[in-house]
C-alpha cells in the first residue's frame, strides 16, 4: 500500500470538515468550492440564505471586495468583514490600500463582542433550520464543527503566526 501524500491528507481533513458542517447547503457549497467553482458555491449559500457563510467564504479566498460587496448588499456583517480584513492585514504586516475599506473603517465601529454574537447567532440559526427540516446534526458534529472564526484559511506556505 502506498502511503498518503500530504496533499491527500489535506483532502481528507477537508472532507472531514465538510462532513461536519451543520447544513446540506453548506456541505454542497464547500464541495463546489473544492471543485474550484466559487461562483456556484456562493450561489448555493445565497439561495439558502447563508449570507455569513458566503461572506466568510470570500474572506477565506482573500476576495475581500466581494465579501464587502455582499455585506453591503445584504446589510449584514459589514463590521465582520472590516474586522476580518483588519486581522488579516495585521497578521501580514500590511497597511490598508483599498480606499473603500479605509473609508468604512473610519465610519463603522468595530465591536468584537457584537461580531462574535452575530456569527454565533447565524451558526445557531443554520443548525436550527437544518434540524427543523428533518436533517438532524448529531451532537458529535455540533461539538466538533470547525469554528469559522478561529481557523481562517491560510494559503500554503503562509504561517498563521
Amino acid at each position: 500500500m502506498q502511503p498518503l501524500t500530504l496533499k491527500k491528507v489535506d483532502k481528507v481533513h477537508y472532507m472531514l470538515h465538510v462532513k461536519d458542517l451543520p447544513s446540506e447547503d453548506a456541505r454542497q457549497a464547500e464541495l463546489a468550492l473544492f471543485k474550484r467553482r466559487p461562483e456556484e458555491a456562493e450561489s448555493i449559500l445565497l439561495q439558502a440564505g447563508l449570507i455569513y457563510r458566503a461572506i466568510k467564504m470570500h474572506t477565506r479566498l482573500f476576495n475581500w471586495d466581494r465579501a464587502l460587496e455582499l455585506a453591503l448588499l445584504h446589510k449584514q456583517h459589514l463590521d465582520t468583514v472590516l474586522w476580518l480584513r483588519q486581522q488579516y492585514l495585521k497578521r501580514t504586516h500590511v497597511e490598508e490600500t483599498k480606499q473603500q475599506f479605509r473609508q468604512l473603517n473610519q465610519q463603522v465601529q468595530i465591536d468584537l463582542e457584537k461580531i462574535l454574537a452575530k456569527i454565533d447567532n447565524d451558526k445557531e440559526r443554520e443548525s436550527h433550520c437544518q434540524r427543523a427540516s428533518g436533517h438532524q446534526t448529531s451532537k458529535h458534529q455540533l461539538v466538533h464543527a470547525v469554528p469559522l472564526v478561529q481557523r481562517p484559511f491560510m494559503p500554503k506556505g503562509v504561517s498563521s503566526k
